[in-house]
């Protein structure tokens, strides 16, 4: 709820306490799931770049430590909003931090099958803005993601 506040301090509070709870373990994954859908809300926040970036980090870190919420964050459309803001935001931070939480979702058999959806492009226009891109923690971001695709990618439920 308060993610969706129209205070923006209580709405950033409210995301990087998400954010928070997500990087320290999957114990709370299911009670977190609801956030999903107000976090992706928040990625399209036009007035504040920081928000976008802290929610993006919120979301990646909601697979960091296991796929439990991999399906909720594809139903959501999370993984097509996150590749949009890697690929066009104004701010280098929520570029980057984009790219860091797709690589997360990618770890994950059902974030990969749908990063690498025909109809999103994911690899050639990532690709294309690694190259335009002079920022070396982008470039580092992106050579990861690559990485991580050609590793093999966790059951959907695993709990690293």
């Amino acid at each position: 709820r308060c993610c969706s506040d129209s205070n923006a301090a209580v709405r950033t509070f409210a995301v990087v306490a998400i954010g928070n709870l997500g990087f320290h373990g999957a114990d709370l994954y299911e009670d977190l799931e609801e956030a999903v859908g107000v976090l992706e809300e928040n990625l399209h926040d036009r007035s504040s770049a920081k928000m976008r970036a802290n929610a993006a980090g919120a979301l990646g870190n909601l697979v960091r430590n296991g796929g439990h919420l991999v399906k909720t964050l594809i139903e959501k459309g999370v993984v097509e909003s996150l590749l949009k803001i890697a690929l066009n935001d104004s701010s280098v931070d929520a570029r980057r931090i984009s790219l860091f939480s797709l690589g997360n979702i990618v770890k994950f058999q059902m974030g990969r099958q749908e990063a690498l959806n025909p109809r999103l492009r994911f690899v050639d226009l990532l690709s294309a803005m690694a190259r335009a891109s002079s920022d070396s923690r982008t470039q580092r971001n992106f050579e990861r993601i690559k990485r991580i695709l050609q590793e093999k990618p966790y059951s959907d439920h695993v709990t690293r």
